[in-house]
């Protein structure tokens, strides 16, 4: 019973090396990961290359790449190779009637003629290793060799921590896939952050004239720079904007200087809600016209669901918007124009001014509207 759970154990641990070392050589394939990779396990990876270095003296892939290279060149490929090349070059310049020197021909008949007699000699290389049962000492492997002594494991686990947990998480397709998107959309928001900024830093605008107005004195608009850090250095001003972003300090707005996250966060519940909801419509529109479109592909109801979707995608959210809150809201009351306007309506229902105003406003007829705010 005890040898039977020891041999489990040790499957259970070689599974496991041979885990780590099968993820380690994909993400070395894998150019987007392969910089992580030997950034995050430095150190390791240094003494992993030590160690290869050191077996590659005796690797038996160099023996036998001398062995087949001189067995070529015994052989007179190479020469065969040059004389094919020379003659393929010279039959294409009669065809196109070009006026080529012999030397030049030459030169690049011996090049031509080199690449091919490399590749040929890598090929027979391995395949003469692969008949007898070896192949070609990499990096990768070296890694899975030492990574096999439980030692050298537990040694490198610290100063290799973040290369470890990079390789754990690329051996599972969907934290790789959620890792990746978060990453993506961390880029795309330092990205835009800083292309926004620079756009606004290199415009003719000037923040504290617009606001403090054309009759604002040359202390009130150093002052207002001063206090918004509007004189500091591009770079001082993009690394505060950048350090705001991650900690959530935004700073205070220029018109009515109220802080930025908290305005953020008093519309956030109302935005969440709307997200919400509108998930919710598009996956009880969305499943079943999907699912019917699918069944009866090529049909009416796929054709007309079809049309229907090109119609919303071609109209501007913004426009379909406005014209959903004129139909359902203002003239069929079935829906408030927003969700803060629920308290205003049932405050008013008595009698409808709430509505009215809003209906009249949007027709452009209210004398409000029209005295420009005086009534």
């Amino acid at each position: 019973m005890e040898v039977a759970r020891a041999t489990k154990e040790q499957k259970g641990e070689s599974h496991f090396i041979q885990y780590i070392s099968n993820t380690y050589a994909k993400m070395l394939r894998n150019p987007s990961y392969r910089y992580f990779l030997l950034i995050l396990g430095a150190p390791v990876n240094l003494a992993v290359l030590l160690f290869y270095l050191s077996r590659r003296k005796n690797d038996i892939y160099h023996t036998a790449l001398d062995e087949t290279h001189q067995e070529l060149l015994e052989s007179g490929y190479m020469e065969q190779l040059i004389e094919e090349t020379r003659e393929q070059l010279i039959r294409k310049q009669q065809f196109f009637k070009q006026n080529v020197s012999v030397e030049q021909t030459e030169r690049e008949a011996n090049k031509i003629a080199k690449a091919r007699f490399q590749e040929k000699l890598t090929e027979s290389t391995n395949r003469k290793l692969l008949l007898g049962g070896q192949q070609r000492l990499s990096y990768a492997e070296t890694f899975a060799s030492c990574i096999e002594n439980w030692a050298f494991l537990l040694l490198s686990f610290i100063p290799g921590i973040f290369m470890y947990l990079l390789i754990f998480l690329y051996s599972s397709p969907y934290v790789k896939y959620v890792f990746e998107r978060l990453l993506m959309s961390l880029l795309v928001i330092i990205g835009v952050s800083v292309l926004v900024f620079t756009i606004l830093h290199l415009s003719p605008m000037n923040p504290a004239a617009n606001i403090l107005g054309e009759t604002a004195t040359e202390e009130q608009i150093a002052n207002f720079n001063r206090i918004y850090g509007l004189d500091q250095s591009y770079l001082s001003q993009l690394w505060n904007s950048i350090k705001g972003i991650a900690t959530f300090d935004l700073g205070k707005s220029f018109s009515g200087n109220e802080q930025v996250t908290a305005t953020i966060a008093r519309k956030f519940p109302i935005t969440f809600t709307l997200t919400i909801i509108s998930l919710l419509m598009s996956m009880i529109i969305a499943i079943p016209v999907g699912i019917i479109s699918a069944m009866k592909r090529n049909s009416f109801w796929d054709y007309t669901f079809m049309f229907i979707a090109l119609i919303g995608l071609s109209i501007p959210s913004f426009w379909q918007g406005l014209i959903f809150i004129l139909n359902f809201s203002i003239k069929l009351h079935w829906l408030p124009a927003d969700l803060q306007s629920t308290e205003l309506a049932v405050s008013d229902h008595a009698d409808g001014r709430a509505w009215d105003r809003t209906y009249r406003v949007c027709r452009q007829d209210d004398p409000f509207f029209h005295s420009g705010g005086h009534q």
